[in-house]
């Protein structure tokens, strides 16, 4: 029951909300990893970082 709990906790994050829009939004537009890390200023190791800490996919690495 733990791991549901902190799902759901991860899910209501506004990090991970964010995260997750952030990076569905650059898959929609076929933006890749390393144009997103550009166009948001961080380095795309960061992005990478982020995506597996909140659990989203970019489909364009």
């Amino acid at each position: 029951m733990q791991t549901l709990t902190n799902n759901v906790n991860k899910t209501r994050d506004p990090s991970s909300v964010l995260t997750k829009a952030t990076t569905r939004a650059a898959d929609y537009l076929g933006i890749s990893h390393t144009n997103m890390a550009k166009i948001l200023g961080v380095s795309p190791s960061s992005i990478t970082r982020l995506t597996r800490l909140f659990g989203v996919e970019i489909k364009n690495p």
